[in-house]
C-alpha cells in the first residue's frame, strides 16, 4: 500500500497525517475528522487535486500539494487531535509557517473565484470603505443589487475581524457577484461539469465600486467619494481654428497605456490623459477630429491605477496581454500631471516644506555653539515661521498600498493575486488562502516583462500634507 505523510495546515494548526494512496478523498476527510472533530460536511480542502477535494477523487491519480489545508469549524475537539495536532511555532522546520496566526485571512478560492479573492484584498486598504461599511444597514436578502452586494461584502469585512488568520469561504459574497452581474456568472462545460469562467479582476473592481458608490451614500458622501478625482478638459478642434471648449470630468481611475515608448509609471498615465476625438463642430457644421487633453483639478484620497495590458488583436479574435515593463515606485508624484493652478499649490507647499527643513538644520547648526538645548532652538526658529495663510494644501505624493496581480496570457484565463502593504507597514501576499509576508523588492518586480505575475490594478493613498 503506497502512503504519503502530508502536514494540513487547519487554522493556526497542523495536522500530520499519513495518506493512503489508493483510497478516495472521503476516507482523508473521515481521518481528518478523527483529528479534529471538523464534521465531513463542513471540510473544504485544498491542496490535493485541483480546487476543493471531492469525495470521489482517487488519491493516488492527483496531484498532492506540500501544503494542505482545511476549513471547518469543529463540533468537538477530537480525542486524537492532542496527540496528533502540532502548533504552528512547533514547525521550526519550515519557517514562513511560523506565527501565521498574525497574519491576516486569505479566501478560498470557489471555483475561479481568484479575482474576487485579489480585488476584495486590494480594497480592505481602503480604511474610509471599512469604516463605512461598518455603519452600512442594508439587508443581503434584498431584491435591489446594489444593497444586496454592499451588505454581503460588510458580512464578509466582519468576518476578517473575527477569523484570528483562518482562511475565510466567501461563499455568500460570490454568490451574489455572479447574480447581481450575469457576466461573472459564465461557465465552461468541462468532463467534470460546468464550471465557472475566469473573469477580468479590473472589470469587477469597476462594478464593486460604483455599486458601493451607490449605497454607501446613505452612510456618508464623502465615503462614496473616496476614489473620485477631477479632470479639467480641453477640447481643441484640429480641423478649424479658434474653436476650443473647456469642461470638467469625474475620474474615479487613472489608466496607464502600454505603448513601446511607455518604461514608467507616470510616462503611460500622461499618455492617457492625451488623445483625439470625433465630435461636432458648430463651425464646420459636422463632425470633426478634436484633440483632447486631460489635467488633474482635485486629487482623490484614493488613487487607483489601472495598467491597460490586454489589447485585442483582430487577427486572432481576442485579448492578448502585454508582457513589458512598466516600473514604478513605491510613491507617486502626480504633480506634472496635474493643472497649473494645483501644481503651483503643490510645488508652494513643498517649498515652504524645504525652507523650514533649512530652518531647522540652521537651528541646529547654531545650537551647537551656543549653550541651549538644540530642541529649544528648533522650536525657536518654527515659531517664527509664518504660518498665518490658512490655504488647503496638497502634496501632489500617493503610497502605493494596494495591487491586484496576473499571471497568465489572457484576460479571461490565467491567476490573480493580491498585494496589500499593512498598517505596521510590512507588504502581504493573498494568493487565495495562502498567505505570506512580501518585500518591496518583490512589489517593484511585478512590474512586467516575463510570464509572471504583473501589476494590473494598482491603489495609492494620497500623503497628507503635515501639520
Amino acid at each position: 500500500m503506497a502512503e504519503k505523510v502530508v502536514k494540513v495546515r487547519w487554522g493556526s494548526k497542523k495536522i500530520e497525517v499519513t495518506i493512503d494512496l489508493s483510497g478516495k478523498g472521503i476516507e482523508l476527510k473521515n481521518k481528518l475528522k478523527e483529528l479534529t472533530g471538523v464534521p465531513v460536511e463542513r471540510q473544504i480542502i485544498t491542496g490535493v487535486g485541483k480546487g476543493i477535494l471531492s469525495d470521489d477523487v482517487e488519491l493516488g491519480l492527483v496531484k498532492i500539494k506540500k501544503k494542505v489545508k482545511m476549513v471547518g469549524s469543529a463540533d468537538v475537539v477530537a480525542e486524537n487531535a492532542s496527540k496528533e495536532i502540532i502548533f504552528a511555532e512547533d514547525l521550526v522546520d519550515d519557517e514562513n509557517d511560523i506565527g501565521m496566526t498574525d497574519y491576516p485571512s486569505g479566501l478560498v478560492n470557489l471555483m475561479n473565484s481568484c479575482y474576487i479573492s485579489a480585488g476584495i484584498q486590494a480594497l480592505r486598504t481602503v480604511k474610509p470603505l471599512k469604516e463605512a461599511l461598518k455603519k452600512y444597514k442594508g439587508s443581503t436578502m434584498s431584491s435591489n443589487r446594489d444593497e444586496k452586494l454592499t451588505a454581503s461584502l460588510r458580512d464578509l469585512f466582519k468576518q476578517f475581524e473575527t477569523s484570528n488568520g483562518h482562511p475565510i469561504t466567501p461563499a455568500q459574497f460570490v454568490q451574489s457577484v455572479r447574480s447581481s452581474f450575469p457576466e461573472f456568472a459564465t461557465t465552461d462545460q468541462t468532463p467534470v461539469g460546468n464550471v465557472y469562467q475566469q473573469q477580468d479582476a479590473d472589470e469587477f473592481m469597476a462594478k464593486l465600486k460604483q455599486s458601493l458608490n451607490n449605497e454607501l451614500r446613505k452612510v456618508d458622501n464623502s465615503v462614496a467619494d473616496v476614489f473620485q478625482g477631477t479632470y479639467n478638459v480641453t477640447l481643441q478642434n484640429n480641423e478649424v481654428e479658434g474653436e476650443v471648449k473647456e469642461t470638467k470630468e469625474q475620474f474615479y481611475a487613472l489608466k496607464c497605456f502600454i505603448k513601446k515608448e511607455i518604461r514608467h509609471l507616470e510616462q503611460g498615465i500622461d499618455h492617457g490623459l492625451k488623445g483625439t476625438m470625433e465630435r461636432h463642430s458648430e463651425k464646420l457644421g459636422r463632425n470633426a477630429i478634436w484633440s483632447k487633453q486631460s489635467k488633474i483639478a482635485a486629487l482623490p484620497e484614493y488613487l487607483m491605477v489601472n495598467f491597460v495590458r490586454f489589447e485585442w488583436k483582430e487577427n486572432d479574435k481576442s485579448y492578448c496581454k502585454i508582457l513589458k515593463p512598466v516600473r514604478y515606485n513605491m510613491q507617486l508624484d502626480i504633480a506634472d500631471l496635474c493643472t497649473d493652478e494645483l501644481k503651483g499649490r503643490i510645488q508652494q507647499y513643498r517649498k515652504e516644506q524645504l525652507d523650514a527643513e533649512n530652518k531647522r538644520i540652521e537651528a541646529r547648526r547654531k545650537a551647537m555653539s551656543t549653550d541651549k538645548m538644540v530642541d529649544d532652538v528648533v522650536d525657536e526658529s518654527a515659531d517664527k515661521m509664518d504660518t498665518s495663510e490658512d490655504r488647503d494644501n496638497e502634496t501632489g505624493m500617493y503610497e502605493l498600498v494596494g495591487i491586484v496581480s496576473h499571471k497568465g496570457r489572457s484576460v479571461n484565463s490565467g491567476h490573480y493575486v493580491g498585494w496589500t502593504k499593512q498598517e505596521n507597514g510590512v507588504w502581504m501576499m493573498f494568493d487565495d488562502d495562502n498567505v505570506r509576508e512580501s518585500t518591496e523588492k518583490e512589489i517593484k518586480d511585478l512590474c512586467g516583462g516575463g510570464d509572471n505575475h504583473i501589476a494590473l490594478v494598482s491603489i495609492y493613498r494620497k500623503i497628507p500634507p503635515k501639520d
